[in-house]
């Protein structure tokens, strides 16, 4: 009877226990009898995560799962059911590939390359390729590290290796297996290993160098560009507030880095949601992209993002946590100065300064924002703001809720400049351009209220919030010389 050959793509998982040649040379029947011990864990957890055992190789195992949540929570739940035995101690390696059944056997490169992976786990941990992360990425409980690309003989895939560092599990030491590991490329530059005088030193260098038509084989960046894609939605429909009003106020933040290139909100909101992450990259001529995603519950935002370079296709920082609602102000410094600290770039400090100590009041102002961008900015860019699409109502939605912002905290400078502003647009819907030319009382009330928000955020070392005050106040003298002010609060 002839046996067929079926392909299928599968989640594969190598075992191995540590220091068991050891054991057996000073004790074989323990040795035999810890052999059985893991056969009969590994058997009792393979029917509740759906998984096949295909195949013993001394004292490893070789089995496969449908999924890769699957294959993970199995060898998560092996680890803790052996952390307390003695002598059982074990390495787990998982790939995803697709690979052949023959016989209740596996066969295939990616077989191959999951036996390869499972020795750069901790003993007691998991190791995991680049695959299996990327399946993990949406998953909050799982964390991981990258560890490296291991050199691979005879196997033309590029591997990355990863291992999960949350559920408890111990974290590969990379001095440890670094041997095992491809030498990298390193991430600084001319610009980061010399002094002021020897930049400027080395700048002439390869200027004159350019001037010689010297062609070299890598390309120096002297100033690192990052593309920040819209934070995805992965809760109610709703919550699609969050995600753009989080995004915006990321790259406005991030933006202020004075060595580093941010992609613009019009920038993102040309980009196709069609094209694929290189496409992207291609457009808007950056090297890094952030992704990002948000979970919003009742009580908690449950967070995850990613940042890679285009080129090599390698994970600069990933994270994935969870903050309280009364943690919100956080969850922006928390992105903006890991991104920064992984470009090996020193957070300049105004990154650190928060508009505002009050996680209720910056909600307030994101959601004034949020509903004047929806309901009369986006009229206004169509042309019809005074059409009865925008009432007086939308107006007084993003009015009162910065009132409320202002409230709980009157020292938030940006709050009461984006008031002084909307309301001064509200009485240019209410009575037209022509009345406003003519009350040149209410010209001056709006200067001197501008003026004193920026004495304000002065006396409070509000460096931004009074750069922000200024910013509208030389648009109201730009506009002043003929009394006609264009309506424009969030710029």
């Amino acid at each position: 009877m002839s046996s067929t050959i079926e392909r299928k793509l599968a989640a594969i998982v190598f075992t191995d226990l540590v220091d068991f040649s050891l054991l057996s040379g000073k004790d074989e029947n323990k040795a035999l009898e810890i052999i059985q011990k893991q056969k009969e864990i590994v058997t009792s957890l393979l029917k509740k995560f759906k998984g096949t055992l295909h195949k013993e190789t001394g004292d490893g195992l070789v089995l496969t799962f449908k999924t890769v949540t699957d294959a993970v929570k199995f060898s998560i739940n092996l680890q803790r059911a052996t952390k307390d035995l003695p002598d059982l101690n074990l390495r787990i390696g998982i790939h995803e590939g697709e690979i052949s059944f023959k016989d209740n056997d596996i066969l295939g490169d990616d077989v191959n390359i999951t036996s390869r992976i499972e020795p750069f786990a901790a003993p007691g941990g998991i190791a995991i390729s680049g695959k299996v992360q990327q399946n993990l990425l949406s998953l909050p409980e799982f964390e991981t590290k990258y560890i490296g690309k291991p050199k691979l003989k005879g196997i033309s895939q590029t591997i990355e290796v990863h291992c999960i560092t949350s559920q408890g599990l111990p974290e590969t030491n990379i001095s440890e297996v670094s041997a095992k590991l491809e030498k990298e490329k390193s991430n600084y530059n001319i610009f980061t290993l010399t002094g002021g005088l020897l930049t400027i030193i080395g700048i002439a260098f390869w200027v004159s160098i350019s001037i010689f038509d010297v062609a070299f084989s890598e390309e120096i960046e002297i100033i690192p560009s990052v593309g920040i894609l819209l934070m995805e939605n992965k809760g109610i429909e709703k919550d699609i507030f969050w995600s753009e009003m989080l995004t915006e106020e990321l790259i406005y933040d991030i933006s202020r880095q004075p060595d580093l290139r941010i992609t613009s909100i019009s920038q993102l909101l040309n980009i196709n949601p069609a094209f694929t992450i290189e496409e992207i990259a291609e457009k808007m001529k950056i090297r890094y992209i952030l992704s990002s995603s948000l979970f919003k519950h009742e009580n908690r935002f449950d967070l995850f993002c990613n940042l890679i370079e285009i080129k090599t296709g390698k994970i600069i920082y990933t994270n994935k946590w969870t903050e309280k609602n009364e943690n919100l102000l956080g969850i922006i410094e928390n992105i903006s100065k890991n991104i920064l600290l992984s470009l090996d770039l020193q957070p300049n400090k105004n990154i650190i300064k928060l508009p505002t100590n009050s996680p209720l009041a910056y909600e307030y102002s994101l959601r004034a924002d949020y509903n004047y961008r929806e309901n009369i900015e986006l009229h206004e860019m169509l042309d019809k703001l005074s059409s009865s699409d925008v009432t007086e109502d939308d107006y007084n939605v993003s009015i009162n809720l910065l009132k409320k912002a202002i409230e709980l905290d009157n020292d938030f400078i940006e709050a009461k400049i984006n008031l002084i502003q909307l309301e001064m647009e509200l009485y240019v819907f209410e009575h037209g351009y022509e009345k406003l030319t003519k009350d040149t009382t209410l010209i001056f009330e709006i200067e001197n209220k501008l003026k004193d928000n920026i004495k304000e955020a002065k006396n409070l070392n509000k460096d931004m919030a009074e750069a922000y005050g200024y910013l509208h106040l030389a648009n109201l003298y730009g506009e002043s010389s003929n009394f006609k002010l264009e309506p424009n609060i969030f710029i």
